[in-house]
């Protein structure tokens, strides 16, 4: 009851609605999936890009650089290759 008074306080209006997806678990269950692949490949923080099995933890910071590497990566070189 005190979330429903909580709920109408904050203008929500459709408190059943509200209450229905709210209950609601398929969310729950995808974002604990995507954590469970994270901890599964090992990736630290975001943003975290994964091409090809190369994991890039500072994915690129503009469209050329995405182009770059991933070019790179595609024809088989190193993406930072020096």
């Amino acid at each position: 009851m005190r979330n429903r008074q909580i709920t109408v306080r904050a203008g929500v209006h459709d408190t059943v609605h509200f209450e229905a997806c709210n209950a609601e678990q398929g969310p729950v269950s995808r974002v604990e999936q995507g954590l469970g692949i994270r901890a599964r490949i090992g990736v630290q923080g975001t943003p975290t890009l994964i091409i090809n099995g190369w994991q890039l933890a500072n994915a690129p910071r503009d469209a050329e650089e995405y182009v770059r590497v991933t070019r790179q990566i595609l024809t088989g070189d190193e993406p930072y290759a020096r």
